[in-house]
């Protein structure tokens, strides 16, 4: 069986655990919609009440890094929100609209995923589309983003039923990500080697991750283009399509290597430097960014740690694996000539994701899996709550 009895804990996961993401996600897309400040007041405090009865309190140890996330992350926004001229710029998707939702954005990243401090002299490109043509309908959207919540309910209730280390917060039980993955697993033989039930345990984790960028890309997009912004669907497509590490960081889930990086890539990099040698940097200064935003800041391992090191994170180890996977693909292309893709770049994009992620959820493992996602999405819920309240009426 793909997936094993018994299976009595993945509808009360997904109704505990997976449902109030969907419902905080359109509770802040109300708030973004109400045309009155006390309107947007009360769905912005019915959004924190929604978040904290999930939540149910999350006890830190550290609240510095707590803080300082959200000081860094909503000092990035009010950046964007109180300078006139940085607002009035053209979207770089979509040049016919005008920058009118810079707030939900930020749950994906500090630094805004369609939201750019870009400067008037510096207008990037637009995006490939799809190789359809065509966009997705909203129906497709809500489609997709109501089959990634699945699959995490369904992981997440594999995960509790067979690996119970995972959910608990005692320190004195806690393991390495490794040895918790090496549990016996009903799905393989008994004698499989530890090794490759890791592995196989970090691809799990790693589709996990994959599955909640997924449905909340979908979902974003689901909600936009109810807004009747049909240029949504060409930003990026699917996680899952990505035939390499490259498309994955550039026009699937999240555009990281393509308009994140153009500024800062045109400050820090000569234009005289060979293609090949400023491909390297760019990609190595948009993973390098990200880690920062990320590491000391967002993950709760931040919160279990009582002294977290910026450069140690698991954040960090996953975005410098990221980029010595891209420069395996730029070495394949200088070698061979061809781009990776097709199947055959599938499963190495998703094999190379998927073993990579372990480090990127090690906080969330340690810390408790789903308690370090409440954790994630109790930050997530305050910053933009008070994002709401800064952006125009």
């Amino acid at each position: 069986m793909i997936i094993p009895d018994p299976l009595p804990a993945v509808w009360p996961t997904a109704v505990r655990y997976i449902l109030p993401w969907a419902l905080i996600l359109v509770l802040t897309r109300l708030s973004q919609q109400a045309n009155t400040r006390p309107v947007r007041l009360v769905v912005g405090a019915l959004t924190l009440a929604s978040a904290r009865c999930w939540l149910g309190g999350v006890q830190f140890k550290d609240p510095f890094w707590y803080w300082f996330n959200h000081l860094l992350s909503l000092g990035l926004a009010a950046i964007l929100l109180v300078v006139p001229r940085l607002c009035l710029l053209s979207d770089p998707y979509l040049p016919s609209r005008k920058m009118d939702h810079p707030v939900l954005c930020f749950l994906f990243h500090p630094l805004g995923q369609d939201f750019q401090p870009i400067p008037p002299f510096f207008q990037p490109a637009r995006p490939k589309p799809t190789r359809s043509g065509k966009p997705f309908t909203n129906r497709e959207h809500l489609f997709r983003s109501l089959r990634g919540f699945a699959l995490m309910a369904l992981i997440l209730g594999y995960v509790r039923s067979y690996v119970p280390t995972l959910w608990t917060t005692d320190e004195s039980v806690r393991f390495s990500i490794f040895e918790k993955l090496s549990r016996p697993s009903p799905l393989l033989p008994a004698g499989t080697p530890a090794w490759v039930e890791g592995w196989l345990g970090g691809i799990a984790l790693g589709g996990f991750v994959i599955c909640f960028l997924d449905a909340g890309y979908h979902t974003y997009a689901f909600m936009r283009g109810a807004q009747g912004e049909p240029g949504w669907g060409r930003i990026t497509r699917s996680a899952w399509a990505a035939t390499s590490i490259h498309s994955f960081w550039t026009t699937h889930w999240h555009p990281l290597l393509s308009t994140f990086t153009q500024f800062y890539t045109a400050l820090l990099i000569p234009s005289r430097l060979p293609s090949s040698i400023k491909n390297v940097a760019r990609s190595l200064i948009a993973f390098a960014i990200t880690a920062l935003t990320h590491d000391p800041s967002i993950l709760p391992s931040a919160t279990v740690n009582p002294h977290p090191s910026i450069l140690g994170g698991g954040v960090t180890k996953f975005m410098l694996l990221q980029s010595l996977g891209l420069g395996l693909e730029y070495m394949f292309r200088a070698i061979t000539g061809k781009r990776v893709g097709g199947f055959l770049g599938w499963i190495w994009a998703m094999g190379f994701l998927g073993w990579t992620a372990r480090w990127a959820v090690q906080g969330f493992v340690d810390y408790g899996l789903v308690r370090g996602m409440a954790l994630l999405g109790q930050k997530c819920v305050f910053r933009l709550s008070i994002l709401s309240q800064l952006s125009s009426a």
